[in-house]
């Protein structure tokens, strides 16, 4: 299957044994994780009256770490659905983001991954298909055969048995996660700020930064289809961590040890954001510097 991003022909892709991922070398785009993580599914006898338990494909892996936990789970449900992977790396963004929220509270914190995760990946699913100008809302006719089968999928996973797991967890994830800040770069460049817990003296500057790289905004998103919403915003805070010469002077990097948390938790190469990075620097260096600079100044002023 050709890359979702940029169409590339899959015979290009790069396969990345250290990362253990599948990449495009042509928007760096991560295709694929090279785990199996296969399928649990449920299916029925013929009567209906009952439920077996179909056990080909691995089980969720209970002793690895949460992150890779979550990221086994959405795969599982991306493939139960017949969904591009693509969906499942975008829905770990929405799934940081409720975390993030809602680490205080311990019963939230408790609940079962897939459930999570199968309310996250429809959110996706819902933010896919908004239509521009509307309010995300999470009951999309359209997307009804997909609830029909995560509710499926959900059954039997939740604490409460009298209530849907699934829709409990629509609820909560609505109630702290907005859905409509991630339409748009304005709005989901302080989302982003949370979710990486970067302090303010420089988070507040990749508004400014996003002014600079305004026009390529546009190309990015909108002409060219390189990047959507969320991922573009990722990348502004990135070229923040990058280091750069301009007028003999050496600009360095902040948060450089988030690089790499930068570009898993949005599914992208380190190696495409810098390249990516240093080509958006190269040309407008003197602003991009001026931005270096006022944080700097903020930096001291903290």
């Amino acid at each position: 299957m050709s890359c979702k991003h940029c169409g590339a022909d899959p015979s290009t892709f790069h396969k990345n044994d250290r990362e253990g991922q599948i990449i495009c070398p042509g928007c760096g785009f991560v295709q694929s994780r090279l785990q199996d993580y296969g399928l649990s599914a449920r299916v029925f006898n013929e009567a209906g009256a009952s439920k077996i338990r179909d056990t080909t494909g691995l089980k969720i892996n209970k002793t690895g770490s949460q992150q890779d936990r979550t990221k086994q789970a959405v795969s599982q449900i991306c493939s139960y659905l017949q969904i591009d992977q693509s969906h499942g790396v975008e829905a770990l963004q929405i799934y940081e983001e409720y975390q993030k929220k809602t680490s205080q509270f311990k019963t939230l914190r408790s609940r079962n991954t897939e459930v999570v995760m199968a309310a996250c990946l429809y959110c996706q699913l819902e933010l896919m298909e908004a239509v521009e100008g509307k309010m995300i809302k999470l009951n999309n006719p359209a997307l009804d055969k997909y609830r029909v089968r995560l509710e499926t999928y959900c059954e039997g996973k939740g604490r409460n048995t009298k209530t849907s797991a699934f829709d409990q967890q629509l609820k909560d994830i609505e109630k702290y996660v907005n859905f409509n800040a991630m339409r748009s770069v304005d709005t989901y460049v302080p989302e982003v700020k949370i979710m990486l817990d970067w302090p303010g003296w420089l988070g507040n500057n990749v508004i400014q930064l996003q002014k600079v790289f305004k026009d390529q905004e546009n190309k990015y998103i909108n002409e060219d289809k390189l990047l959507r919403v969320p991922t573009y915003t990722a990348l502004l805070y990135f070229i923040l961590t990058m280091q750069f010469e301009h007028n003999q002077k050496i600009y360095k990097g902040y948060q450089v040890q988030d690089q790499e948390k930068i570009c898993d938790r949005f599914g992208m190469s380190v190696d495409f954001f810098r390249k990516e990075a240093m080509q958006l620097i190269a040309k407008k260096k003197g602003l991009v510097a001026q931005v270096f600079d006022k944080i700097e100044i903020d930096k001291k002023n903290e």
